[in-house]
């Protein structure tokens, strides 16, 4: 992408991370390399990376890092900034210390998400009451995950109120794309409901540009003559191949040219 629009093009993404991380990663860079304008991707994962504290606790694997997170109460329409709980690597002893990690996360708002979804209905509970929700039967995954789930999109909805008033503060101008694994782009092909779409109908009372790259897959797909999953396979292995890679930046190229002004130097030669 920048090669074609001959534009440098900084990412403020690490891998596994949130887009709250993103969002703070750019206060800190963007107060000695400056831009004008600024593109928020979030990926559907970081809905819920937003909210976690242990990236372990949510993913079941050792090794997983800590973030910085936010605490989000449905009820009272609050979100409450958290740091790192390990911002230095001897910090990340503390992870080997099981009395610690019991007292720093035995009453995180994700860890009871998780077991309940396991069947606890005694962590559903705890969970409600964390996030702000209410579940009429505390022992439905589909009523855990649904409340996990506006949790996670409430908060994305902070971040970028957050940045969207950064950018205003700042004379910049905010662009959002919405990226998304295999799995939901597959649900977009197959018609099926959005697990985000009470995030779109709030993004869409908002005055920010925004991209849904579901809408380049489905068509994409109206040309295809296979099923769904052989379609997307040459796009994906977990995250984008390269292949993806490539249809991501030209599915949004026209729109990001249409809205950087002037026009990047080769569309303002072919405009000449």
């Amino acid at each position: 992408m920048a090669a074609h629009l001959l534009e440098p093009i900084r990412n403020y993404g690490i891998g596994g991370h949130s887009v709250y991380q993103a969002y703070r990663r750019m206060l800190i860079v963007e107060r000695e390399y400056p831009a004008e304008y600024v593109i928020l991707n979030v990926w559907d994962d970081d809905h819920f990376r937003n909210l976690d504290a242990w990236r372990s606790i949510r993913m079941g694997r050792q090794g997983r890092f800590t973030l910085p997170h936010l605490c989000v109460n449905l009820e009272s329409g609050t979100v409450e900034e958290r740091e790192n709980l390990c911002k230095t690597p001897e910090e990340l002893y503390r992870l080997c210390d099981a009395d610690w990690v019991w007292e720093t996360f035995g009453d995180d708002p994700i860890l009871h998400a998780v077991m309940a979804r396991k069947g606890s209905v005694e962590d559903a509970s705890a969970m409600a009451q964390s996030m702000g929700g209410e579940l009429e039967n505390a022992g439905s995954d589909a009523e855990v995950y649904s409340l996990h789930t506006e949790a996670a999109l409430f908060a994305t909805r902070f971040v970028i109120e957050k940045a969207e008033a950064f950018t205003k503060a700042n004379g910049k101008k905010l662009l959002v794309i919405l990226s998304f694994g295999s799995h939901n782009v597959a649900i977009a092909l197959k018609g099926e409901p959005f697990f985000d779409q009470t995030f779109l109908d709030w993004l869409a009372s908002k005055d920010v540009p925004m991209i849904d790259l579901r809408d380049a897959f489905r068509e994409e797909y109206a040309t295809y003559r296979g099923d769904v999953q052989t379609f997307l396979a040459p796009y994906y292995i977990g995250h984008h191949t390269p292949r993806g890679n490539f249809f991501f930046a030209w599915a949004i190229k026209d729109r990001i040219v249409e809205w950087l002004d002037p026009k990047p130097l080769p569309y303002q030669i072919a405009s000449d």
